[in-house]
């Protein structure tokens, strides 16, 4: 079940994501995201160090994206969408360690068509990123703080994920 549910909900995300326009700030992010796949180990570009207004998570997921898949508007919208997709599994775990799994279920399936999440899913926009990143740290605390006999893969997650959480946004 919940595999037909990432499957649902990532096409749902790709399907609209390539078909919207550009907004400024987006704009932005990709061309951002187009001059640090030039030089992935520097934080300035030559765009009077705008890069080095943002925190560097995301804007460095969109450079290696670019690096990789070319400078192209399906490479920078591809980060947020595949990040939605998976932001549904992460959903999924968070609602099974709280409860149990039906309600992981239930929880994934929430956000596999949750409008805001979607929406924000298919933008080039840090919003689905951080969502993600501070949602699997909530899995780590709460793996990390239970009685279970793998609780210190919770702890030894907790740290960097907070960190990447603040690095986020």
């Amino acid at each position: 079940a919940l595999v037909a549910i990432i499957f649902v909900g990532s096409y749902l995300r790709f399907r609209e994501a390539f078909f919207t326009g550009m907004w400024v700030d987006e704009g932005r992010h990709a061309r951002i995201g187009y001059e640090l796949a030039d030089h992935l180990l520097q934080y300035s570009t030559s765009w009077l160090g705008e890069v080095t207004k943002f925190p560097p998570v995301y804007t460095y997921l969109l450079g290696i994206s670019s690096a990789v898949m070319g400078k192209t508007e399906f490479a920078v919208r591809a980060v947020s969408t595949l990040i939605g997709s998976i932001g549904i599994a992460v959903s999924y775990l968070l609602g099974r360690e709280l409860w149990d799994r039906d309600t992981g279920i239930l929880v994934a399936a929430f956000v596999a068509v949750n409008p805001l999440f979607w929406f924000l899913s298919t933008r080039i926009l840090v919003g689905a990123t951080l969502t993600v990143i501070y949602t699997a740290t909530l899995v780590a605390l709460y793996v990390g703080m239970s009685d279970r006999e793998d609780y210190w893969i919770g702890l030894y997650l907790l740290g960097p994920l907070t960190a990447i959480s603040v690095m986020t946004k």
